[in-house]
């Protein structure tokens, strides 16, 4: 059976993109161990680098 899970994180503007890359990484490997055998035998990441800021909206 075929399971796709898409996360959609953002970053806080506080924090730097390597950091950020650096925490999700240490985050994931949490996910193996939580899934067990169930874990997808691979996986995908992506980053998008973000050129502009956008302001949330109030």
């Amino acid at each position: 059976m075929a399971v796709r899970v898409f996360i959609y994180a953002y970053r806080k503007p506080t924090i730097d993109l390597p950091t950020f890359k650096a925490r999700y990484e240490a985050h994931v490997q949490l996910v193996p161990r939580l899934a067990g055998e169930d874990f997808p035998l691979s996986h995908k990441r992506s980053y998008l680098a973000r050129t502009t800021v956008d302001s949330s909206p109030r």
